[in-house]
């Protein structure tokens, strides 16, 4: 249950936020909020700041991450950390899984997701044929699968 429940938050939050998304300058901010990312990623660079109904999405890069983005909602908390990240930050047991099924693809976008506790990582394969994008959870458990031509 605890994958679905992951599941469905992390589909309200995506579809949820896009229709409103509004692009805002840092002042328009809550100043808790700017504070708190700034003390977190003080070598952030490339800052853009927006705002989904009631949520505030900060996208930046750091000299780890070229694309990062970190979701805040109303009460100032974090809710939700989207990291691009290289194969070696994959679990092995992901890695494993990749090898074992997925042979014929080549590793083309790399997210960490963190929402609360829980982290997923969307991997996107491609081949000749196909495109697909899997989420898997730490365990290296496939909890979703969408595939195109």
């Amino acid at each position: 249950m605890g994958h679905f429940k992951f599941f469905i938050v992390f589909l309200i939050i995506l579809f949820s936020v896009k229709a409103e998304a509004q692009s805002i300058s840092e002042q328009k901010v809550p100043s808790v909020i700017v504070n708190n990312f700034k003390k977190k990623y003080p070598k952030a660079f490339d800052v853009d700041w927006e705002k989904h109904y009631k949520m505030y999405c900060v996208y930046f890069s750091t000299t780890e991450s070229p694309s990062q983005e970190v979701w805040y909602n109303e009460s100032m908390e974090t809710v939700k950390h989207v990291e691009e990240i290289v194969i070696k930050q994959v679990p092995e047991k992901i890695k494993k899984v990749i090898d074992d099924h997925y042979k014929k693809f080549k590793l083309d976008d790399l997210k960490r997701i963190t929402i609360g506790k829980s982290i997923r990582y969307l991997i996107e394969l491609d081949s000749k044929n196909e495109e697909l994008e899997i989420t898997f959870n730490e365990q290296g458990e496939v909890l979703s699968k969408i595939k195109s031509d």
